[in-house]
């Protein structure tokens, strides 16, 4: 009966299904340059004079902008966890311009120009404070070294510093910025400048750093009284600050031939890591005095890219596949290193202290303490494209390599699932997790397998030329596990050490972004936390770009069944279009200046 079934699905007419016609219909103002997609039902168009944008289900533009004139697609930057766009005006002959545009209502909250910036070089967002930070020339303060700051919420200026004044900076142009807690940390070519966020005034700042290269990386101690200054480039130096006044707490920094790519403070010591071109070294340093508690570093070749720290050592992993346990005395706890191959796409200890990983090729789990392997490691067979999820209800990885799948339990109990056999030359690129089971998909392929392992369904679909990758823009229905970053993943609390390749469900990231605009004191927050609660969106369809009887278009398939239950018609062979899952929207651009909308709830 399986068979019967995936043999009609694969080949399910597409011609009987309900074509979905336009519904809106938006005329930009003139020929259309890029757009993007924005959270919150936003497509925001630049177009040859300005920049314009729609909101989804709505048949008209919400505002067309053109004080900068034409924008293009590096010139407009979406700012992360904020309700805002920037764009930049940087045109030869034209005075700069940097306006930072609610992009709901298209009414600017920051304009450089009226701040008496006559030529915005580079800017910072300080996202949890909607603070912005702004450096360049400014015709106020007569200088073209200034650097300011901006509440976004009630467009007051909060600080506006002439940067070669060394009284007060220590002077030199500014190269990197960071935000530790309260403190915005600014590194300048001579000096770094540290700025209170609460009162936004200068707390200290101090030339006696070797930051030649203008840039330097920052750790605070836990009660925020002492912070360590080090570079990522050889040659490096540590520096121990007090946090308060700026003053330097060592009489000579740790001088290093390696660039520090970690510093980590534990109750033995400082534990600092470096890297040189060909191998790395670790050691451990008194606080106090910065001396060297280890009789000799540790080092070998390549580089450490996994840690995870014990109050016994650090289990680490390195770059040619070897794993080990140093010490917090400087020895290894195995005389030998275990050889379990690289890269990691998991690497994480287990309750029971053994260490499960997962690599491009294999698995397996080790016993840290004698060396051995719990159970032999299990190799793949030829791996194609190897993507992995994480099954939270069933608390297993789910694994493809491109023609095989796999469940995989941290004890290292590996089941094969079933054979993959995507058409068209594709491997599965996304995973998602649903109530009815595991959906894999790439651009013209789809198939989804129930949490017992049985295929529900296969379905391809014959690209019209050359495949394409779309642009579907949509919350967290599917990730490419591959872009996924550890730290993303270590949050969600299923595993101690590095993760997996990692894919978030919709509505906890919807979640995630509703709370990250609370804190904003505007309007805009308070439209992108209801939109984001009220998504219904189409995250029960995939589209497919297909050639369907009335021309090149694209099929909807259910996700949960495989069927095609509506198509679209483009009869472009390389479409410019975009899809808004969350609101149900799809949007081609028909012409140079019309685009067209699809209302995908139908």
């Amino acid at each position: 009966m399986k068979k019967l079934f995936l043999f009609w699905v694969l080949c399910a007419p597409v011609w009987a299904q309900t074509t979905i016609q336009p519904k809106y219909t938006y005329t930009l103002p003139n020929k259309w340059e890029t757009w993007t997609q924005a959270p919150g039902g936003m497509l925001l168009v630049g177009h040859a004079k300005g920049f314009a944008a729609i909101e989804a289900h709505n048949n008209q533009l919400v505002y067309d902008y053109t004080e900068l004139g034409k924008i293009k697609l590096n010139e407009m930057d979406l700012i992360e966890g904020l309700p805002w766009v920037v764009l930049k005006n940087t045109a030869i002959g034209k005075m700069p311009s940097y306006v930072v545009l609610d992009y709901f209502t298209g009414k600017p909250v920051f304009e450089s120009q009226k701040k008496d910036w006559t030529g915005p070089a580079g800017y910072y967002f300080v996202q949890d404070e909607a603070k912005l930070v702004i450096w360049g020339a400014n015709n106020k303060l007569k200088s073209i070294t200034c650097i300011g700051m901006y509440d976004l919420g009630t467009d007051k200026e909060l600080a506006l510093i002439d940067l070669k004044d060394k009284k007060l900076t220590g002077g030199g142009l500014p190269t990197s910025m960071v935000v530790e807690d309260d403190r915005f940390i600014m590194t300048t070519t001579k000096s770094v400048v540290v700025i209170n966020l609460r009162t936004n005034a200068i707390e200290w700042f101090t030339t006696k750093l070797n930051n030649s290269n203008g840039t330097l990386k920052y750790l605070f101690d836990e009660d925020n009284q002492v912070v360590y200054a080090y570079s990522p480039f050889l040659k490096a130096k540590v520096y121990k600050i007090n946090a308060k006044d700026g003053s330097l707490m060592w009489a000579k920094p740790i001088s290093l031939d390696g660039a520090v790519k970690r510093i980590e403070i534990l109750k033995e010591g400082l534990w600092v890591y470096s890297e040189e071109e060909k191998s790395f070294e670790v050691n451990l340093f008194d606080p106090g005095t910065a001396q060297k508690l280890w009789k000799k570093p540790y080092s070998d070749k390549g580089g450490i890219r996994e840690f995870i720290f014990q109050p016994d050592g650090v289990v680490f992993g390195t770059s040619t596949g070897e794993v080990n346990t140093l010490l917090h005395n400087g020895t290894l706890h195995l005389s030998k290193n275990i050889d379990i191959g690289a890269p990691y796409r998991v690497f994480a200890l287990n309750p029971d202290g053994t260490l499960f990983y997962l690599t491009g090729v294999k698995m397996g789990v080790v016993n840290l303490k004698d060396g051995g392997f719990v159970k032999e490691p299990a190799k793949f067979r030829k791996v194609e494209q190897l993507i992995t999820g994480y099954d939270r209800q069933n608390q297993r990885f789910v694994v493809s390599t491109g023609n095989e799948l796999f469940f995989i339990t941290r004890d290292g109990t590996s089941k094969k699932v079933c054979d993959i056999a995507f058409k068209g030359d594709e491997n599965p690129s996304k995973i998602e997790f649903r109530e009815s089971g595991i959906l894999l998909s790439s651009n013209q392929n789809a198939m989804l397998v129930d949490y017992d392992g049985n295929v529900k369904y296969s379905v391809f679909y014959k690209a019209p030329g050359t495949s394409i990758a779309g642009k579907l823009l949509a919350g967290a229905v599917m990730v490419a596990s591959a872009t996924v970053s550890t730290a993303n993943a270590a949050k969600a609390g299923y595993m101690q050490g590095a993760s997996p390749l990692y894919v978030e469900d919709s509505e906890r990231q919807a979640a995630s972004a509703a709370k990250s605009w609370s804190g904003v004191a505007n309007n805009a927050a308070a439209i992108m936390t209801q939109r984001f609660s009220a998504t219904t969106a189409t995250k029960n369809s995939l589209y497919i770009q297909t050639s369907l009887d009335d021309g090149v278009g694209m099929v909807r398939l259910n996700k949960d069944t495989g069927k095609p239950d509506g198509q679209i018609i483009t009869k472009d062979k390389k479409p410019e279009y975009l899809v808004d899952e969350d609101f149900g929207v799809f949007f081609l651009l028909k012409s140079d200046n019309t685009i067209i909308g699809y209302d995908l709830r139908q």
